[in-house]
């Protein structure tokens, strides 16, 4: 049939980024989405506010035109609703009649009614104008950190580990949330909701200071492991050569997204795959949004230098990965974060860069290939070691990317399949691309 579309519903403090995943798998499907329900709160509309990813979503919502309407016109005491109890039927609510979640969805349809046909409000606009009405009626929590990248008291201060409250510490709760808080004991707090009553660890969570690498600049790799074999690699048309002139295929594993599952990025974990797995290759995927390297930057760095130090110490390869969906709205921070690795790290032969891990539908010509040339450039200061490349369409489009190729040498292009999904296909796509001279990843 036509005029068809299909509901994504989602609540801000427990739908995240694996849900965001799979509306994209979707539209890339062809099909058209719509949010007729969401919430800021938990999926059960109570608990407490997600700002900061309620942002992450409605970011998500204009980018890919995505219409919707948020839950609910209602004053029943949960923190979903938008109206505090006993707020009149009739409208005329004043600010002072309105919940957490009104006054920001207010603030959000303010911002975006104005300028339908061009865009949303931005969610620094939004939240700012949400900040000023909380002032008004003389909020005590915040809906925003008063301090510069520090959380407020119903944020996950996971990212940036400082607390926007005088006399807070930002608490572990377990691998993904932490919070703001006077005092925390460890075990299940009654006062969480229902669905959320998992034990808080209560680990204290710090600003980290990046310290850099440790690993000293003469290091030669152990004898017998796989860059001791190989040396460093360079490209020769399709074909990833050693040092010695000779075709490698280097296998291995991929870490998780650091901010997600950066429990595994120690060196411990890197020294058993090399000696149980027998991995000669390993990724290292820095999240860059999401809690990753925007908002908390030395913390990312210091992780990929757990993980790329214990790699060059095993003798293996090592991918230093910008893992993004959008490197091309983030080229300056990617310009800062690669001539930094490049120059600590650029004349170990273990290295290599991956410069944009999964873009998504944006033009190859226009906005791809013009942010990965400026990165190749600038990492090109320091090093020659291979650059990993993404191409379009979650790097499966290595075909477009082949006929219309970036300038240097030592290049390689993304390829990325999920067996259950991508066959001949995406195969064939791949066939194509090394016929016209290019290699792959």
């Amino acid at each position: 049939g036509g005029n068809l579309t299909y509901t994504l519903h989602f609540y801000a403090a427990y739908h995240k980024e694996a849900l965001r995943e799979k509306a994209r798998a979707a539209l890339s499907m062809g099909v058209a989405l719509f949010a007729s329900e969401w919430g800021t709160c938990s999926f059960d509309g109570d608990g407490w506010l997600d700002l900061e990813e309620t942002n992450k979503w409605l970011e998500f919502l204009e980018e890919h035109n995505i219409s919707d309407a948020n839950w609910a016109v209602n004053d029943k005491e949960e923190a979903c609703s938008a109206l505090l109890p006993g707020a009149s039927s009739t409208g005329g609510w004043g600010l002072d009649k309105l919940t957490d979640s009104g006054r920001f969805v207010r603030s959000s349809l303010r911002g975006s009614a104005a300028n339908i046909s061009g865009g949303s409000a931005s969610a620094s606009e939004i939240m700012a104008e949400s900040t000023l009405a909380s002032m008004a009626v003389n909020l005590q929590t915040a809906l925003v950190s008063s301090t510069p990248g520090c959380a407020g008291d119903i944020e996950n201060c996971k990212a940036s580990r400082c607390c926007a409250t005088p006399g807070y510490t930002c608490f572990e709760k377990d691998e993904f949330w932490a919070s703001c808080k006077a005092t925390c004991t460890p075990g299940v707090n009654p006062d969480d909701p229902p669905e959320v009553q998992s034990p808080w660890s209560c680990a204290v969570l710090a600003p980290v200071v990046f310290e850099g690498s440790s690993v000293p600049a003469n290091f030669t790799a152990p004898e017998g492991s796989p860059v001791a074999q190989h040396g460093h690699l360079r490209v020769d048309g399709s074909r990833l050569l050693d040092g010695n002139g000779q075709p490698v295929r280097l296998r291995g594993m991929s870490l998780f997204w650091s901010q997600w599952g950066s429990k595994y990025w120690t060196a411990d974990v890197v020294d058993w795959l090399r000696s149980d797995w027998n991995i000669s290759l390993l990724r290292a995927p820095m999240g860059v949004e999401s809690g990753g390297y925007l908002e908390s930057h030395d913390l990312e760095k210091q992780r990929v230098v757990t993980v790329v130090d214990a790699a060059i110490r095993a003798g293996i390869y090592v991918i230093i990965d910008w893992h993004d969906h959008h490197a091309e709205r983030h080229t300056g921070r990617a310009h800062e974060f690669f001539e930094e690795m490049a120059q600590v790290y650029g004349h170990f032969p273990n290295v290599l860069f991956e410069i944009f891990n999964e873009p998504l539908k944006e033009s190859w010509h226009d906005d791809i290939k013009a942010y990965e040339q400026e990165i190749v450039d600038s990492i090109r200061k320091y090093s020659d070691n291979v650059i990993i490349c993404g191409t379009r369409q979650w790097s499966q489009d290595v075909d477009v990317a082949a006929a219309d190729p970036l300038v240097g040498g030592n290049l390689t292009y993304t390829l990325h399949f999920y067996a259950a999904y991508h066959k001949e296909a995406l195969r064939e796509k791949a066939r194509a691309a090394l016929s016209m001279g290019v290699a792959l990843f």
